[in-house]
C-alpha cells in the first residue's frame, strides 16, 4: 500500500475530535506553520496540527492531530491570532497565549506550560496582531504594545535592541487605529487613527515604505512615505 498523501490540493473540511462532524460554526480561522485555530460561535477555540511545542493548547502529549482539539478552561473568546508555532487570543480585554516559547512569545521567559497563560500587566486591549516570533496588543485607548523576539528591532523599542523580551513594551507612537505584523518576518506596521501608516522592524528588502534599503533594521515606527500626505481606511 502507498503512504498517504501529506498534501492536498484542493480545500477539505475540518473535522472535530470529540465527534468526527465537519466543523460548521467557525467565526474565524488562524494557521501557524504546522498548526491550526479556530474560533466557534460558542467564543471557545479550536486547535489541530502539530503539538510538539504545546500548539493545541490542550496540555495533552499528544503530538499532533488531524482534528480539531478543544481548549479547555478558554470562554468568551473575542479574537485570535497565530504566529508561527503560538496562537493568542482576546477576551475580555486581556490576553492569553500558550504555544512556543523560545522567542517569549507568552509573555514570559521560560518553558512552555503547553496551555494559555494571560499576559500580565495587560488590559484593556481591543486587537491583536502575532508575526512568526512576537505578538503585539492594541488597547482601546490607542496604545500599543509589543513583546516577543526584537532581533528584526519588530517590537518597536531601542530599549533592548535585538533581544527577547518578554514584558509587553510600548510602541513609541501616536495613537493607533489597527495593528498588523508579518506573518513570516521581523517587522511590524501600524494605522495610526489620523489614517498614517507606519511600520518597523526589518527592512531588508524595503518592507518599511521608507523608499530605501539602506537601514537593514528600524527600532523606531516611521512614515511609510509611498503613502504621506494619503488618508488610509481600514
Amino acid at each position: 500500500m502507498p503512504d498517504e498523501p501529506h498534501t492536498t490540493p484542493s480545500p477539505t473540511r475540518a473535522r472535530r475530535g470529540s465527534t468526527g462532524e465537519y466543523v460548521a460554526d467557525a467565526l474565524q480561522v488562524v494557521a501557524g506553520d504546522t498548526h491550526s485555530c479556530l474560533l466557534n460561535r460558542d467564543h471557545q477555540v479550536e486547535c489541530w496540527g502539530d503539538n510538539s511545542q504545546g500548539q493545541l493548547g490542550t496540555g495533552g502529549d499528544v503530538e499532533r492531530t488531524a482534528t480539531t482539539q478543544l481548549i479547555p478552561n478558554l470562554d468568551g473568546v473575542e479574537a485570535l491570532a497565530a504566529g508561527a508555532s503560538h496562537t493568542c487570543a482576546l477576551r475580555s480585554g486581556e490576553v492569553w497565549c500558550w504555544g512556543a516559547n523560545d522567542d517569549a512569545q507568552l509573555g514570559f521567559e521560560g518553558s512552555s506550560p503547553g496551555v494559555p497563560t494571560q499576559i500580565r500587566n495587560l488590559t484593556g486591549v481591543s486587537s491583536i496582531a502575532s508575526g512568526a516570533y512576537h505578538v503585539c496588543a492594541l488597547r482601546f485607548d490607542g496604545t500599543l504594545f509589543c513583546w516577543g523576539n526584537n532581533f528584526g528591532d519588530q517590537l518597536g523599542t531601542k530599549q533592548v535592541p535585538q533581544q527577547a523580551i518578554p514584558t509587553p513594551t510600548r510602541v513609541e507612537i501616536e495613537p493607533v487605529q489597527s495593528v498588523f505584523a508579518g506573518s513570516t518576518a521581523l517587522h511590524t506596521c501600524a494605522i495610526t487613527r489620523s489614517g498614517r501608516a507606519f511600520c518597523w522592524g526589518s527592512n531588508e528588502l524595503g518592507e518599511l515604505g521608507r523608499g530605501e534599503t539602506t537601514h537593514v533594521s528600524e527600532p523606531l515606527p516611521g512614515v511609510v512615505t509611498v503613502l504621506e500626505g494619503s488618508v488610509l481606511c481600514e
